[in-house]
C-alpha cells in the first residue's frame, strides 16, 4: 500500500473512547515511525516529494495527538517539524544513481540500435515494439537530470531498470520488416549533434512516421 493511501487510514477517529485508548496510542506510534522512515529513506512509491508526504503525516499526527489528549492520554511524543515541500531523502544518492542509469542507457549498443532504427519504422511499429515507451522513459530521465527533478529521477533512475525491456524490444525490432528511409541532410546533422550532446534523438526526429 502506498504511503499516500496509508496515511488516510487514520482519519476516522470519531468513535474513540477510553477503552480503545491503547489502540489509538499504538496508531500514533506507527505514524511517528512512518514519518521517520520517509524522512530517512524516502517514499519511492510516491510521485510527489518526500516533504509533501512528511507534512501529511505531521497533520495526521497532530490531529490524533489532540484527540488523545482529550481522552486523557499520557503518551509523550515529539511532534515532527514542518518540512520544506521540496525535501527529498537521500537526494545525492538519487542524483548519482540517475546519472549512472542514464550513462548506462546511452552507452548501450542495444539502446542505440533502437534509436537508429526509429527512422525505418512506422508509428505503429514503434508502438508495437515498445521503442516509444523506452525512448519516453529515457528522455524523461534525461530531462529530470537536466532539471534536477528528484521525484522523476528516483522513479526512472534505477540502473538496469530498462535493461530487459530494451533487450526484448531489440528482438521485436529485428523480427519485423523495416523500410529504408533517407534522412534529410539538415536533419542528419541535427541528429548527430543530439547524439554528441545527449546520446538521444530529438522530439522533432521522432515525428518522422
Amino acid at each position: 500500500m502506498k504511503n499516500r493511501d496509508r496515511i488516510h487510514l487514520y482519519h476516522s477517529e470519531d468513535d474513540m473512547d477510553k477503552s480503545s485508548l491503547g489502540a489509538y496510542e499504538q496508531k500514533l506510534k506507527m505514524l511517528l515511525y512512518e514519518w521517520e522512515k520517509v524522512y530517512t529513506y524516502g517514499d519511492a512509491e510516491s510521485m510527489c516529494t518526500d516533504g509533501i508526504i512528511l507534512n501529511r503525516y505531521r497533520k495526521e499526527i497532530l490531529q490524533l495527538k489532540s484527540k488523545l489528549n482529550l481522552l486523557g492520554s499520557k503518551l509523550v511524543c515529539e511532534i515532527p517539524e514542518i518540512m520544506p515541500e521540496g525535501y527529498m531523502a537521500q537526494a545525492e544518492k538519487i542524483r548519482t544513481q540517475a546519472l549512472k542509469a542514464l550513462e548506462e542507457y546511452q552507452g548501450s549498443s542495444d539502446y542505440r540500435y533502437l534509436m537508429a532504427k526509429l527512422f525505418c519504422m512506422s508509428k505503429k511499429q514503434r508502438e508495437q515494439t515498445g521503442v516509444m515507451e523506452i525512448y519516453g522513459k529515457v528522455h524523461s530521465l534525461l530531462n529530470a537530470v537536466s532539471e534536477d527533478n528528484l521525484v522523476v529521477m528516483r522513479e526512472l533512475g534505477v540502473p538496469g531498470m530498462l535493461r530487459d525491456q530494451i533487450q526484448e524490444s531489440v528482438k521485436k525490432v529485428r523480427s519485423i520488416p523495416l523500410r529504408t528511409t533517407e534522412i534529410p541532410k539538415k536533419q542528419a546533422v541535427k541528429t548527430d549533434e543530439d547524439w554528441q550532446i545527449q546520446g538521444q534523438l530529438s522530439i522533432y526526429d521522432l515525428e518522422v512516421s
